[in-house]
């Protein structure tokens, strides 16, 4: 059924900075972007927008190792935020990680695609309609 979205299940207690998760967050966009699809559909190439594959990429470039210690994650999350706005309306955080706390989360990550789409058959003519 395509119009059955699933079921949002949001667990407080996922820590994105958790160097096991930070792995699975990067190979989830890798896995995703080799994926087989059907025929009729596919990625466009190099259309990938995965916030924490570029995170990676981009703390790597600084020297970082990745699957970093969680509190430096935390901590330069908001430096690359910071010093690259438009992932910050890919990654929802909330709190800071240069307070006192340290206590920086990550409440959501939007990964985007573009798709291909492949005709195989003819597309059916259109009857004019018409509004009394």
């Amino acid at each position: 059924d395509e119009d059955d979205l699933g079921t949002l299940v949001y667990r407080r207690d996922f820590d994105a900075s958790d160097p096991v998760a930070q792995v699975a967050l990067v190979r989830a966009c890798d896995e995703l972007e080799a994926a087989e699809m059907q025929p009729a559909l596919r990625l466009a190439p190099s259309s990938a927008m995965c916030p924490l594959r570029n995170y990676s990429l981009w703390a790597t470039a600084r020297g970082e190792e990745w699957p970093m210690e969680p509190t430096r994650f935390r901590l330069l999350l908001s430096d690359f935020l910071a010093a690259q706005p438009l992932w910050r309306a890919f990654v929802g955080v909330e709190g800071r990680a240069d307070d006192a706390t340290g206590e920086l989360r990550i409440v959501h990550v939007i990964a985007a695609w573009e798709m291909e789409v492949q005709r195989h058959a003819p597309a059916q003519a259109r009857r004019t309609v018409y509004n009394a």
